[in-house]
This record gives structure tokens, sequence and C-alpha cells, in this order.
């Protein structure tokens, strides 16, 4: 257990276990200075926002535990599980030990997140309420696994991970791809109700501020398009760099905001590499989105967060391996949009916008 950002040993009223994609909704109820401890995977990229954001809070960063499904084969990824669950089982961290039964405890996530499970876990047995706040996960209890529908493997592996972990587990299936099983937890927890805040209006709660220049710029949401499995990298990345060339041409800046802790960027390696500005990516895009007239983006998450500008997808301009490789994208394409999927614009090819 990592201890990030430690105050003095005092008792918190306030718990709060966060993933990086349950920001909007955690920065919209947590109060700063309300005795609050928050606890994170130790990512480098979610650490330096939240430090960042909430500099007077307590931080600590629990272990990241395999959750997806590890082949039979792999026995070194088993075995580093199965040492990485008792580890977190049997090293509580000290500022959970001395936490009151009327402490409130936010969890973000049923999937993926095993110890958390462990940690909140711990919290329950000593009478604690765990409070669950659905952020829209698209991975939830709707795509739990029946046992009876699990091969012997899967039945196996589950039973190990309860007995370590002494929670009752299950398997989840994600929907935009069939063969993604994560591990969650077998019993739904009912939701709080909570309404987020506008990315607007929790930049201006927590006086966030990213001092980038948007003058004539447009904003580009990278997908890393090396890593999408299924597409002709080297033609749709191609397909890409002729599109935003012909906006650089008529005098467009374009401002990139990659994956956190990607190193690469769609534009590695070709003759845009140094004509874009690379943004940082340890903050969320959204609270930049209503900087641009126009964000432009592949296929994002980020893309369903309504904003002042338009939004544009450059989807149609990635060239596949198979027909099953388009099936699986739009599946894809379609629950990372939500909501908005209609007030997303897409761009086809020798289809530049009018900048004039």
């Amino acid at each position: 257990m990592t201890y990030i950002n430690m105050k003095n040993n005092r008792m918190y009223k306030n718990i709060y276990f966060i993933p990086y994609g349950s920001l909007r909704y955690f920065l919209s109820i947590i109060e700063p200075g309300k005795s609050n401890l928050i606890i994170i995977q130790d990512t480098p990229q979610l650490r330096q926002f939240v430090s960042e954001a909430l500099p007077n809070e307590t931080l600590i960063a629990s272990p990241r535990i395999a959750s997806r499904r590890i082949p039979v084969n792999s026995k070194k990824r088993l075995l580093q599980r199965m040492l990485d669950i008792l580890i977190c089982r049997f090293q509580i961290p000290e500022p959970l030990k001395n936490i009151s039964p009327q402490a409130k405890v936010f969890l973000f996530q049923e999937v993926g997140y095993l110890s958390f499970f462990i940690l909140c876990k711990y919290l329950q047995r000593k009478g604690v309420e765990v409070n669950f706040v659905d952020f829209g996960n698209p991975v939830n209890h709707k795509h739990k696994i029946t046992i009876n529908h699990l091969p012997m493997s899967l039945r196996v592996e589950l039973w190990f991970l309860q007995l370590l972990s002494g929670i009752q587990l299950a398997w989840f299936e994600a929907p935009y791809k069939k063969k993604l099983k994560m591990i969650g937890l077998s019993n739904h927890l009912e939701p709080m109700k909570v309404s987020p805040m506008s990315w607007n209006e929790i930049s201006r709660k927590h006086n966030l501020c990213f001092g980038i220049d948007t003058k004539n710029a447009v904003l580009f949401i990278d997908v890393t398009l090396q890593t999408v499995i299924g597409i002709d990298v080297k033609r749709s990345q191609q397909n890409v760099v002729d599109f935003i060339s012909q906006l650089i041409d008529k005098g467009v800046v374009i401002h990139v905001k990659g994956h956190q802790g990607t190193p690469l960027n769609s534009f590695s390696g070709t003759l845009l590499e140094n004509k874009v500005q690379i943004l940082p990516t340890y903050y969320p895009v959204e609270l930049i989105m209503d900087y641009y007239q126009e964000v432009y983006g592949i296929i994002s998450n980020s893309l369903s967060n309504p904003i002042k500008g338009k939004k544009f997808s450059l989807a149609n301009l990635l060239v596949f391996k198979s027909e099953t490789r388009v099936a699986d994208f739009n599946r894809a394409y379609k629950v990372a949009c939500g909501k908005e999927i209609g007030n997303i614009s897409m761009i086809e090819h020798s289809c530049p916008l009018n900048h004039d």
C-alpha cells in the first residue's frame, strides 16, 4: 500500500474508492476539508491529478490486482495475483484501522477493482456502511455471467479468487467485447442517488485551470491507432493524417489529448509528429472540451460528454481487416458515445471542414 499524501493520523469521516472513470461523480460529491480519505489504484496519472485538484486531502494508492481472466497456462501471472490479493487482505493501511463505524464509504465500481472490494469488505466488518455510486460504467451488474454459463476453467478460477479474497465474486462479460471477462462483486449494490455537476461546475468548485491557449485551435481526443485491434494501422493512420493535414494547411492548431499513461499517439512516426501539440494526459479531457469550438475524436467515452461546441468522429477513416472487426468496433462505438451519438458528426474521406 502506497501512502502518497498522508496527513496527520486523524479519524476520517468520508472514504472514497475512486477509479479514473468516476472522477466527474467523485468531484461532484466530495467537499474538500471535510475529513476525507481518498483511495485510488496506483496509477501515476490519477495520482497526479487528484494530488493537484485536492492538495489538502489524504491520498492512498491501493495495489493493482489483475481483474481480467488469466489463462491457465500463465502460472506466473496467476501466482502474482494470488500474492497481491493476500497482501491487500492482510496488510491493511493504518488510516483504515481507526475508522469509526459512523464513517461513510463511497464505492464507485462493482467490477474490476479487487483491491477496492477487499478493503471495503474489511470496513464492512467494522460496521461501516458502503454507499455505491453508479457513474455509468459500461460493464455492470447487467453483464454478470451466471455460474451455469461458465466453463469449468472460469469456475475454478472464480472459486480460488473467492477463497483468497473472502468475497462473493462473479464473472462479468464486457458488452462491447464478448471475449473480455472481468471479475466483480456477485451481489449488486443499490446505487445512491447522485446528480453529477457539469465539468464546468466542477472546474469552478475546485478552481481547476490548465492554462491552455485555444486560439485557432481544435482538440483531437486520441485513441492511439497503433493499439486498436483489428484495423490496418498503416492505412488508417494515413487517412487520419491526411485529414488532419488539411486542417493544419488552413492554419488550424491541433491539440492532441492522449490516453492516460500512453506515451505513443496516433501521429507518432508520421509527418505530423512535430506539427501537432501534445497535451498532458493526467487530467480528464472533459475538463477542457468546452475550451474549444470543435472537438475531434475516433472512439472515446469522452465524446458522450455534451459540450458547447461541435463534435466530430473520424471513425469512418479507419480501415478494418474483417467485417467481424467492423461489427465489434461499431458495438463499442455506440456504447462509448451513448446518448450523444446523434450529436457527433462523422467525417468521411476527402471531407475537410471549412476553416476559412
